[in-house]
């Protein structure tokens, strides 16, 4: 049947002789391309590099112009100028005879190989003529079109453009590519510059591009159209040969916005002729669900299972709800993660929109609730994290923080928060409580770190987010210093005034007289290293001591109150030796240079435990804000105007 038809065909061309010639009177043609990282349902998961290629067969494109939803229309002008191949859609030719037989031509091209040539009238993409090539028979040879002794001049250095329409039936071989040539003094000194994409079995027409750069000692260039088939009664055709010099008329930008983008172009011709609006859709999400807000948990049927909670938010494609996974974990008899047994993380036990509380859908972009079945940690545990894993439409997935049930939490209050990177509290605090009743300030993001007055603000900066060292935030630094006096006997103050150690200094139960303790002062004292808190201690709550220490803070887990602002270059440890699991309650405030590590747990067994106490709870007491003594020291002046200033991190 496939020989039947090609020969069908071939006998409407012997009865199709006569020329058709054509004007620019058809506006040009532009498609579009994507490239970027694909994901499901037709989004994309990365910004899209978008390219739009005009194609006009005659005059040449003038200018695209295109724009992004309801955006201002951008246009970009062409440098094309008119299309530098003659004949360039085979309306120029037909039959005549020749040595006693009708032999097909087509005016400007000529035919190279054993298959049929011929030039269709049924086949066609400009209402002309297109040229054919029919294989009858089974081979790897390549057949094609050239126009060689019609080439086109071409100057060494310069871009060209070169593109040709392309439409295949039952091509069972490599398929159906046009080349393009230099053209040397003789066919053995021709180079190939530049091939096309392939288009294989049976293809609709298709527009194949090329851009290339003229190599020097040419004549010219030239296009050879062609196939191979390894089958039989393959059949192709080509339509629309175009060259441009000087200018490829392509219109490349990027689509850097999440959402579910209409991107609408046009071009215009040299010749005047505008072509109809055209539309495509594009699909981006670059952000994969997020949020993990809300973490709760639930008691169970004993007191060692729960059932766990969180919301996320994918806002872009929304959330693919058969997704939604989760895994545990135990220290009950070595258990470990549960999917390391089972082998897979379990399915949700619900899926519901917050705002409704409804079961949520495919798709959906508002926040939605995961909650979990009960989980059974068992009855010795004393170690329950639960890790969430969901995916949005865009087929991008993520995986929550490992949250801890019952685990450590931090309390700050009376004052601000302020890290230049991520603040993250893998344990929410219990219902009814919060983790500060101030205003909570990161470089990065927030993550279950939450103010009773919702003051929190992420991805902050600010001047002294990159500070080193004390005397950036801290400006009478260097001349407090020099004022400084030792303390007597190496123990702490009992009285107002500036003092300094140099060294690395031990708060312990020896350096901490009863005046420091009962006494009503106010006092700044420099530590040349590092400073070691191991005894717990208490302060008038009228008095008000900064300790300025140039190296890192650490403080034993056996202490379990402690007073004071430190102010550190170094690091600030809670718990540096991994003593006993005991609540911290500082009086106080810190700021470090080189980051703050919160070491306290205390578990779900003994009193407090996590459940209802903060591992850390920090509180600045009113004497640091409103002591008048204390501000005109720090200050280092008589009198001192109150102000604002940030001095993270």
């Amino acid at each position: 049947m496939r020989v039947l038809a090609l020969l069908v065909i071939c006998a409407v061309f012997f009865l199709s002789v006569g020329i058709v010639f054509s004007a620019d009177d058809d506006p040009p043609v532009t498609t579009h391309s994507y490239s970027g990282v694909e994901g499901s349902n037709g989004w994309y998961t990365s910004t899209v590099d978008v390219a739009l290629r005009a194609f006009d067969i005659d005059s040449g494109p003038k200018s695209t112009t295109y724009w992004l939803n309801s955006n201002p229309p951008t246009t970009k002008q062409h440098s094309t100028g008119q299309n530098q191949i003659l004949n360039p859609s085979f309306e120029s030719g037909g039959w005549k005879w020749e040595s006693g037989a009708w032999v097909p031509f087509i005016n400007n091209w000529e035919y190279i190989g054993g298959a049929a040539f011929w030039q269709s009238l049924v086949y066609h993409k400009f209402d002309w003529r297109s040229a054919a090539i029919g294989n009858l028979l089974s081979g790897t040879e390549y057949f094609y079109w050239h126009n060689r002794e019609d080439y086109v001049p071409a100057m060494a250095g310069g871009s060209y453009s070169a593109s040709a329409w392309v439409k295949t039936l039952d091509i069972a071989g490599l398929g159906a590519w046009f080349e393009v040539w230099a053209r040397g003094a003789t066919e053995a000194e021709d180079q190939l510059i530049v091939a096309s994409d392939v288009v294989n079995g049976s293809a609709d027409w298709t527009l194949l591009e090329k851009s290339l750069i003229m190599p020097p000692g040419f004549q010219g260039v030239y296009l050879r159209l062609g196939m191979q088939d390894q089958g039989s009664a393959g059949l192709t055709f080509w339509d629309g040969i175009s060259l441009y010099g000087g200018y490829s008329a392509f219109t490349e930008f990027t689509v850097v916005a999440n959402g579910d983008h209409i991107l609408h172009f046009y071009s215009e011709d040299n010749a005047g002729n505008i072509e109809p609006e055209v539309s495509a859709l594009l699909k981006i999400d670059t952000v994969s669900p997020h949020g993990w807000d809300n973490f709760s948990y639930t008691l169970g049927s004993n007191d060692h299972s729960y059932y766990v909670s969180v919301d996320v938010i994918d806002e872009t494609s929304g959330i693919d709800i058969s997704t939604a996974v989760y895994r545990w974990y135990t220290d009950n008899q070595g258990t470990g993660w549960s999917y390391e047994s089972g082998e897979a993380w379990e399915s949700m036990d619900s899926v519901v929109v917050v705002a409704t509380g409804l079961p949520a859908s495919d798709g959906e972009t508002d926040w939605v609730r995961l909650t979990t079945g009960e989980i059974d940690f068992g009855d010795s545990s004393t170690v329950m994290r639960v890790q969430f894993r969901i995916a949005d439409m865009a087929d991008s997935s993520a995986d929550s923080p490992m949250f801890t049930i019952e685990g450590a939490w931090v309390q700050c209050m009376h004052g601000m928060v302020y890290s230049r990177g991520l603040i993250n509290m893998p344990c929410s605090a219990p219902p009814g409580e919060f983790n500060s009743d101030g205003l909570i300030m990161s470089g990065g993001g927030i993550t279950f770190f939450e103010s009773s007055e919702s003051w929190e603000i992420d991805n902050h900066g600010h001047g002294l987010e990159g500070a080193t060292a004390l005397g950036e935030i801290f400006p009478a630094y260097d001349s407090l210093r020099q004022t400084a006096g030792a303390l007597a006997d190496n123990k702490l103050p009992t009285s107002s005034g500036i003092y300094v150690f140099d060294g690395d200094y031990v708060i312990d139960h020896n350096s901490t007289p009863s005046g420091f303790e009962n006494s009503v002062f106010s006092a700044l004292i420099y530590i040349s290293e590092n400073l070691y808190v191991k005894h717990s201690y208490t302060m008038n709550p009228s008095s008000a001591v900064l300790f300025v220490v140039d190296g890192d803070v650490g403080v034993s887990g056996l202490v379990e109150e402690m007073w004071g602002v430190f102010m550190a270059s170094g690091t600030f440890d809670s718990n540096y030796d991994n003593k006993l699991r005991r609540q911290l309650v500082h009086n106080g405030g810190v700021i470090a240079l080189d980051g703050i590590v919160l070491g306290r747990d205390l578990t779900r067994a003994g009193s407090p435990s996590n459940e209802d106490a903060p591992a850390e709870l920090f509180s600045l007491p009113y004497s640091y804000f409103f002591n008048q003594e204390f501000n005109n020291l720090i200050a280092s002046q008589q009198e001192i105007d109150y102000s604002w200033r940030e001095i993270g991190p």
